[in-house]
């Protein structure tokens, strides 16, 4: 495709550079991190013996002897299924513990503060993606409110605009056409707050009761008064002897 062909959507980078990095670089040793951890909880799981360490005997093993020891070990102690057996020993055999242990490691959180930094670079509400140490009913409607708001707002604002100009004002057959994002579904959750919307809509010079109807899939009323938009209550309608300020 040639340039003119493409819509590119591009979002603001400090510098004076043309290619903004991505939000990703930034998290490179975050998600290393948490990329190590889960080899290493897999690897605890699929080759850990309980407990952790390793096998003492007396003399010396010849190099085929420790590996049929080794193999009969892992076969017998190693792995998920096979943990907490108990050991029998022969031969002088002894087990010298030098586990080191998840709990350790920190592993779970260190998970949760990987979530964190994530949920921090894309300016995630951390409720939102299930981090719910301190959430509260309240705090979670907040911050789920604060998702469209100030996560995604940005970005369809960014994809509105590039599509405006890249796209519709260059072409004259889309004169008067523009993008917008449809956010009232946002509401559909929350009947309450919703219904108080279209009340405050329908009761000014913004909507009339028949557009209100339509957005919730309710049929039109007949009422002509039903297709008028209501003035505002500061204005007088002509001839009605108010004598408001019109």
């Amino acid at each position: 495709f040639r340039p003119e062909e493409v819509v590119h959507f591009r979002w603001w980078a400090a510098g004076s550079g043309r290619r903004a990095a991505s939000s990703l670089e930034a998290l490179r040793t975050t998600l290393m991190t948490e990329d190590a951890t889960q080899r290493m909880t897999i690897a605890s799981f699929e080759n850990g013996a309980r407990p952790e360490g390793a096998f003492s005997v007396d003399g010396v093993l010849k190099p085929e002897e420790m590996e049929r020891a080794r193999a009969v070990l892992q076969q017998t102690y190693g792995g998920v299924d096979n943990a907490f057996k108990l050991a029998v020993l022969d031969h002088g055999a002894k087990w010298i513990s030098m586990s080191h242990t998840l709990v350790d490691s920190e592993l779970i959180n260190l998970r949760k503060l990987t979530r964190e930094e994530v949920a921090a670079a894309y300016n995630i509400p951390p409720p939102v993606i299930g981090i719910l140490d301190r959430a509260t009913f309240s705090n979670i409607s907040e911050q789920h409110l604060m998702e469209y708001m100030d996560t995604i707002q940005p970005w369809t604002t960014m994809i509105e605009e590039d599509l405006a100009v890249q796209l519709i004002d260059l072409e004259p057959t889309m004169a008067g056409q523009y993008a917008e994002f449809d956010f009232n579904a946002v509401l559909a959750g929350d009947p309450v707050r919703r219904i108080e919307v279209l009340t405050k809509a329908i009761g000014g010079p913004f909507m009339t009761a028949n557009e209100g109807r339509a957005t919730q899939n309710l049929p039109p009323l007949p009422d002509t008064q039903a297709e008028r938009l209501a003035p505002p209550a500061n204005a007088s309608v002509k001839g009605d002897g108010s004598g408001g300020n019109g």
